[in-house]
């Protein structure tokens, strides 16, 4: 969908204009970004019960192949400490100059607001499922992917570049996002193998970190708590800001 919607080129994309504006998608960005940051530090995170799907590889190998992937970011690098650990503040500051270059359509907000609207779904899954024990959260979506709150940013962020109608905004947000995240849920895995040892590694070798192998089915099926997500997770602050910036971009388009 997203190549055929690029590929339409001129049709959906105008090449000129732009124009300054202040709208939702710095709260959004900082919504999106911070919520998932603090839930993950909370303790909780992705994994199967019952070890469903299939293994990325098996045995001792796959293991080592794990633990050094996990080991593998260093904190005191300059990337991790200008980009990572400012992700909120570079994110009002993508946020600021989307707002300044972008050129919407009605049909570049039509098929990027879908996006979106998919990933913010995911996120608002993820943040009712997760919770705050000392066992890891092996249920829900967490038994698809690893990082579904992760993942829903992504596709939010996705969505919104391609709502603000400028075909260089996907691959500029390809580039800010995939080093920036990588480096995050890097640091993170290495928390969660120390805290959870051997039932985080064994995790790692079931599950994806951020594409599922599979469509969600009944065995999905978790407790679900919608306080938890509104009023814990703040959740409500990406709805919010994601229905501000496309209305914003609907009455530019």
């Amino acid at each position: 969908m997203v190549r055929a919607h690029l590929r339409a080129g001129d049709r959906l994309f105008r090449p000129g204009g732009g124009g300054a504006g202040q709208g939702g998608l710095p709260a959004l960005l900082a919504a999106v970004v911070r919520p998932a940051g603090q839930v993950l530090r909370a303790g909780g995170h992705g994994g199967t019960a019952g070890g469903r799907g299939p293994p990325d590889r098996g045995g001792l190998e796959g293991e080592d192949r794990v633990s050094e992937r996990i080991g593998q970011v260093d904190e005191s690098s300059w990337f991790f400490q200008t980009f990572v650990k400012k992700r909120v503040t570079w994110g009002f500051v993508a946020g600021a100059l989307f707002l300044v270059f972008a050129d919407p359509t009605r049909e570049s907000v039509f098929w990027g607001f879908w996006i979106a609207l998919l990933g913010e779904a995911i996120r608002t899954w993820a943040s009712g499922t997760i919770v705050k024990t000392k066992e890891l959260t092996t249920h829900g979506p967490y038994g698809l992917v690893r990082n579904p709150l992760y993942s829903g940013s992504f596709l939010i962020g996705l969505g919104v570049a391609i709502m603000g109608g400028r075909w260089w905004f996907v691959p500029l947000f390809l580039v800010a996002f995939v080093p920036v995240y990588r480096g995050l849920v890097a640091k993170e895995e290495k928390v969660l193998l120390e805290r959870y040892g051997e039932a985080f590694r064994a995790y790692c070798e079931r599950v994806p970190r951020f594409v599922p192998r599979r469509l969600p089915g009944p065995q999905d099926r978790a407790p679900y708590d919608a306080r938890r997500m509104w009023a814990k997770h703040k959740e409500w602050q990406a709805w919010l800001g994601l229905y501000a910036v496309t209305l914003y971009l609907l009455l530019r388009a």
